[in-house]
């Protein structure tokens, strides 16, 4: 695994230890009625979705939702609960919620057996002399001084994290505190703030891939020769460099559009929670297959054909079978987990962890084709072109158009 992360806010460790305590809260007994039965209502309650959201803040992720955080009330949406000793009635409400999270993303991960504490507590509402009495408990208890205190101690150390957070150099999170604080932000312009309740963090500790083609991948897009990059890798911390340089880029040539100043393209479906909109950069994302690029990535399913390499040919070339299709673009460096060997159209240089980079020996044309914010040739052949299977894809397709993705939740 490579070592490669960032950290932008450290949280004290008895912090965290009191966040993920679970503390359990008693608002019974209570009896039914004129009934002397009393009836069990124990839940317990912790902040662990709280800890998981600041551990993904301290990553990258999450930034707008976090900043944003002004009310005790705010701190509500990262409290879980489940039951200890409840009647079938309150047993009721968490199976039926339970069962109900796929229509709640935001709140589908909250932890085995877990509920987020405000879809618990709308089930309990005042109706007069028709109030449950599990809810006229529920709703005494929840008047108590004890919520109060919590959540205003609690927003008393999300400030004091804010306030760190402001202070870190790190390029993508300034850039993305600029657009919150003026108003700009790709958040501002939604209906309301999605709060997240989860157990788990969206951003991962660390990149998979090997440290070796991390480090290879970084320092080759810092190169004036690579103006693009095309990619099907799902990786968090793969994509955060990308959008880092191609920020970078944008403020050095003066651009408003990142792919303009550094053209990106991911794989042909979701690219999991990695938040492209939120930092402010655009990653094309191909309806089908693939897109060639100046540095290209070469998916693990792309058949390549080391005989069609010829002297003086595109690198490109390799990726058609002799005779039955030819690339109209170039790309720089191809970057393979496969060693095909010495190519006489490519400089060969081996990575490490089974990865090889060609580097083309053809004077360098941009590739920036796929840029281009109306149409995409996927893999830059024409709709004329000889259109030919290899395995499960085919290409010479029509052209497609463009679509953004951005992080808005779970893919």
């Amino acid at each position: 695994m490579n070592s490669y992360k960032v950290t932008l806010i450290e949280i004290e460790t008895a912090l965290a230890e009191l966040m993920a305590a679970p503390k359990r809260l008693a608002p019974g007994p209570y009896r039914e009625g004129g009934s002397d039965v009393e009836q069990p209502f124990v839940i317990e309650m912790d902040a662990l979705p709280l800890l998981t959201f600041i551990e993904d803040v301290s990553r990258g992720a999450r930034v707008y939702e976090f900043l944003t955080m002004c009310r005790p009330g705010d701190i509500l949406n990262y409290l879980r609960v489940r039951p200890v000793a409840v009647n079938s009635r309150l047993a009721g409400i968490f199976d039926e919620e339970l069962k109900a999270l796929w229509r709640k993303p935001q709140n589908r991960d909250c932890g085995d057996g877990y509920l987020a504490l405000t879809d618990f507590d709308a089930h309990f509402r005042w109706k007069g002399d028709d109030t449950w009495p599990e809810a006229r408990c529920w709703l005494t208890f929840r008047e108590k001084p004890y919520w109060n205190d919590l959540l205003t101690n609690l927003l008393k150390s999300i400030r004091r994290l804010q306030e760190q957070l402001r202070l870190s150099n790190d390029h993508l999170l300034h850039d993305e505190v600029k657009r919150i604080d003026s108003g700009t932000h790709v958040r501002d312009f939604l209906p309301e703030i999605q709060r997240c309740c989860r157990s788990e963090p969206v951003a991962p500790a660390e990149t998979k891939l090997s440290g070796k083609l991390f480090a290879a991948i970084h320092e080759l897009i810092a190169k004036d020769d690579v103006r693009s990059v095309s990619s099907d890798f799902v990786d968090y911390w793969f994509w955060r460099i990308l959008v880092d340089e191609q920020l970078r880029r944008c403020e050095l040539a003066g651009q408003k559009e990142p792919q303009a100043a550094f053209a990106l393209s991911g794989p042909d479906g979701e690219v999991g929670n990695v938040p492209f909109s939120d930092w402010g950069g655009y990653v094309h994302t191909p309806d089908e297959g693939a897109c060639l690029a100046d540095l290209f990535i070469m998916p693990g399913w792309r058949h390549c054909f080391p005989e069609s390499d010829t002297e003086g040919g595109m690198l490109t070339d390799i990726l058609y079978p002799p005779r039955q299709g030819v690339a109209q673009e170039q790309c720089r460096f191809l970057m393979i987990k496969r060693d095909l060997g010495a190519l006489k159209c490519a400089r060969r240089t081996e990575i490490g962890d089974g990865w090889f980079l060609y580097e083309s020996k053809r004077p360098y044309q941009p590739n920036l084709k796929f840029r281009n914010t109306l149409v995409n040739e996927p893999f830059g052949a024409p709709e004329s072109s000889i259109q030919f299977e290899m395995g499960c894809e085919a290409y010479g397709s029509p052209l497609l158009p463009w679509r953004q993705y951005g992080y808005l939740g779970d893919s």
